[in-house]
């Protein structure tokens, strides 16, 4: 399960000795296997990319750069060692429990969330980390379309030129670009504070894009949003206008990731 030369370079099989436990973890949504690797030496997460390595929205390379920015801000896992193309990761185990929805659309929940992001979105972006090309992104999604269902391709073909037309009414209005997370779902929060793991479509964008990602995944939080920007220290009437097309964008992205996705797996 383990490739010979990625075990030597776990803390505790250094010397030809084998993990005392090696447990398939939750997520990687069928792109990634995460593992947990215990050995004697510690508990580690091993999580390593399935070909191809680089995808649309989701770079091997921007994925640890991203992560190891965060780790450096205590936002994520520590990064022990890693791949030079970013095919590979090995972090520190994190001994605590993922979020729940329940958790998420609570007060303290949203407010501490809301100041994770604060932070995140004041880290320096990482060195050699493009900015977000969303129209890219969208028709990298619809190229795997294409290829699995050329009729159904056509079907969401509009999208595509939603994303662009949106692309092109934000240039104006997006104040700043930076780090993103990308994927905030529930299973990517670990702790009370939390900690962020998978950093796989960290993006360079508005930190609205957060915001718009939480959101598209959890309309619930509709209720609290006021309590969240807030929080995020995106509360003035430019993040809002920003937020409203943001939120528009990252749907349409996410339904041709679905779509794309979903195709594979057909």
């Amino acid at each position: 399960m383990i490739p010979a030369d990625i075990l030597a370079l776990i803390p505790g099989c250094a010397d030809g000795r084998s993990p005392r436990v090696v447990q398939p973890l939750s997520g990687g949504r069928g792109c990634n296997l995460v593992l947990r690797v215990d050995t004697d030496a510690g508990r580690f997460v091993l999580r390593q990319r399935r070909p191809p390595l680089d995808r649309p929205g989701s770079a091997a390379q921007a994925e640890l750069r991203s992560q190891m920015a965060a780790a450096a801000a205590g936002l994520a896992p520590r990064v022990i060692n890693a791949a030079l193309d970013g095919s590979w990761l090995l972090m520190d185990f994190i001994d605590a429990g993922l979020w729940t929805e329940q958790q998420l659309l609570s007060n303290d929940g949203v407010e501490r969330l809301g100041a994770r992001l604060a932070q995140l979105h004041d880290l320096a972006v990482p060195e050699g980390l493009p900015a977000l090309d969303a129209p890219r992104i969208a028709m990298g999604y619809l190229q795997q379309l294409r290829i699995a269902d050329p009729r159904q391709a056509e079907l969401y073909q509009p999208l595509l030129s939603r994303v662009q037309k949106l692309s092109q009414a934000m240039e104006g209005l997006a104040g700043r670009t930076v780090l993103n997370h990308g994927d905030l779902q529930t299973g990517n929060m670990l702790g009370r504070e939390p900690m962020l793991i998978d950093w796989e479509y960290a993006q360079v964008v508005d930190p609205t894009y957060d915001l718009a990602c939480l959101l598209t995944y959890y309309p619930r939080l509709e209720s609290q949003l006021g309590r969240l920007m807030e929080s995020a220290g995106l509360s003035n009437l430019a993040d809002q206008a920003v937020l409203a097309l943001q939120r528009e964008r990252f749907a349409c992205l996410n339904q041709l990731w679905d779509a794309a996705n979903a195709s594979k797996a057909g």
